[in-house]
């Protein structure tokens, strides 16, 4: 009765947390830049003080090098308005499709004949984008793509991670991204040469805020075991499972603690993505065998390896009772974008994103963390036959 499992469940080494302590200049970003650039290898990369912070400067360079409307799918993390509404630039919404949380490529298509400089792809809770047909249609009309791998960690399309695929792409290290230093971001640049924008991005200065974030990080080291997770989740000022939009703020760079965190850690997250597809094959081959199930499966591109942070299913409507909350089941983003903070004012135009309602609607998501236990396991498929 008191158990309770996390959504999500980002691994950190506790051992690096006292290290992270009085860790001090740029070695520990240093060794950060070094193991993104051997698994993704960028040309040029920037460390930052937090996801939304990379994807903000990515559209704002991009606002430099391609002008006009950044497309940006109707369905997503609230932060992306925020990391558009802090560019300043204008938005066109495109729709996407349920069964891929991929974009509509009709509906792309209509955002780039009608002037957008720029294409936001996100692969949502690990599932991958079909990015050879973005690429194309982005060629097709000179426009760049800005890849959002920031749930990304652990997934590929064929042999390339996620993360390398873009003009710019963005990570994200926030607790709950699967990678984590508690903190921290990173814009990763993949044009040949360094463009003439991309030295002042690099001049981000690095904040403080080192006690309040190891406290932080190891509270969710103890609490985030479902032994304990009931205290925070019974706590309703903490707002857990729940999505706001935030106001857009400067951004900074990585701080030390944090990047001595997310290296130390580095190897744990590795393994933990292996773990997670282990649990979502389980998942995705129960429903195979059940076809007259009310849940279906996101369908992921043919050759890509989704990294499943979360496993994403499609139900008769996404309300999730408390009992089903208590195994980490919870619903998706609940509201479409255009209609999230000032992102209808923002919008360049109406849009039909009748797919985004849809995920809004229906959208769940399952866990697929090593802090499962079997019987979590068992008890998340009993969900599934009784779901609706």
């Amino acid at each position: 009765m008191w158990r309770a499992v996390p959504p999500v469940y980002s691994p950190i080494s506790i051992g690096a947390l006292p290290a992270a302590l009085v860790s001090r200049g740029a070695a520990a970003r240093e060794e950060v830049e070094r193991r993104i650039r051997a698994e993704l290898g960028p040309r040029d990369l920037v460390l930052t003080d937090t996801g939304t912070s990379a994807l903000r400067l990515a559209l704002e360079v991009c606002a430099r090098e391609r002008p006009g409307p950044v497309a940006l799918p109707a369905y997503g993390c609230y932060d992306l308005l925020s990391a558009v509404h802090g560019a300043g630039v204008e938005i066109a919404f495109y729709d996407v499709t349920p069964e891929t949380l991929g974009p509509d490529f009709s509906s792309l298509e209509r955002a780039l004949r009608e002037g957008a400089g720029t294409v936001v792809i996100a692969h949502l809770f690990g599932i991958p984008v079909d990015m050879g047909e973005v690429r194309a249609l982005a060629s097709a009309h000179g426009a760049l793509v800005v890849e959002d791998a920031a749930q990304g960690i652990g997934g590929a399309l064929g042999d390339r991670p996620l993360g390398s695929l873009g003009d710019l792409s963005v990570l994200s290290f926030a607790r709950g991204k699967g990678r984590t230093g508690g903190s921290g971001g990173a814009l990763l640049s993949y044009f040949p040469e360094p463009p003439p924008w991309w030295q002042p991005v690099e001049n981000l200065h690095s904040g403080g805020g080192r006690a309040r974030s190891l406290v932080a990080m190891a509270a969710a080291w103890t609490l985030t075991r479902p032994s304990a997770y009931r205290i925070p989740l019974s706590i309703p000022g903490l707002g857990l499972g729940e999505t706001h939009y935030r106001e857009p703020r400067d951004p900074g760079g990585m701080p030390s603690h944090a990047a001595t965190v997310l290296s130390a850690s580095w190897a744990l997250a590795s393994r933990e993505s292996g773990h997670r597809r282990t649990v979502a094959a389980r998942y995705s081959d129960w429903l195979a065998a059940r076809p007259d199930a009310h849940v279906t499966a996101i369908r992921a591109p043919e050759g890509a390896t989704p990294g499943y942070l979360r496993f994403p299913v499609l139900c008769a409507d996404a309300d999730v009772p408390g009992a089903a909350v208590r195994l980490g089941i919870v619903r998706g983003y609940p509201r479409p974008l255009p209609t999230v903070g000032t992102g209808r004012s923002a919008s360049r135009r109406d849009t039909d994103t009748r797919g985004a309602g849809i995920l809004a609607s229906r959208l769940v998501t399952l866990p697929t963390h090593s802090r499962l236990a079997e019987r979590d396991v068992r008890q998340v498929r009993a969900w599934l036959e009784r779901a609706k």
